[in-house]
């Protein structure tokens, strides 16, 4: 998983920045990440907008949403890690039992 998965959340023209946060060098920052051709300064800028984060604090992630799931054993390559809880059906595939 990507910094920028979460930290895009964060950007003034993302749809699911609920918390209306508006800062132009956070943006800025997040663009140039994903013009980066190395994975160092690409880290570099993500270090960069979670500082701008840390300074200003937007947000006060204080819930983690759960959701259980019961998976029969012969459902295989469903995503059990994923943090967006996206699971597509692409990925998954029963075997015989």
């Amino acid at each position: 998983m990507k910094p920028s998965t979460f930290l895009t959340l964060l950007t003034s023209t993302h749809s699911g920045n609920i918390s209306r946060f508006n800062n132009p060098a956070y943006d800025k920052v997040l663009a140039q990440a994903s013009t980066e051709n190395t994975v160092k300064a690409r880290n570099a800028d993500y270090n960069a907008a979670e500082k701008i984060l840390m300074e200003q604090a937007p947000i006060a992630p204080i819930y983690q949403y759960t959701n259980g799931r019961l998976i029969k054993p012969w459902l295989k390559g469903y995503p059990i890690n994923n943090p967006e809880d996206v699971a597509y059906s692409r990925t998954m595939y029963i075997v015989k039992h």
